[in-house]
């Protein structure tokens, strides 16, 4: 979402290792990417700064480190919209 500024924002949750929160998972969310993970989890964020392909994953990992969602961001896409009117 574009949060009245002239980049784009975004908000990457995880909960969590010790609870789960299940009736949020319910809630309707037109901006929500993907399928939720029910699970226990934790998220992380990786930042490659490399080459063309530089770009930010966003991961949630369950309770045994494996990988349930993924979401990659392109750095040129993070950046400010001069065209704007």
């Amino acid at each position: 979402m574009d949060g009245g500024v002239d980049y784009p924002m975004y908000d990457f949750t995880s909960s969590g290792l010790t609870h789960v929160a299940v009736d949020g998972m319910k809630s309707p969310n037109n901006k929500r990417i993907g399928k939720p993970f029910g699970g226990f989890n934790f998220g992380t964020i990786v930042v490659d700064w490399a080459g063309d392909e530089a770009g930010i994953a966003f991961r949630i990992h369950d309770v045994n480190g494996e990988v349930q969602f993924v979401h990659q961001i392109g750095l040129r896409e993070l950046q400010m919209n001069v065209n704007k009117n």
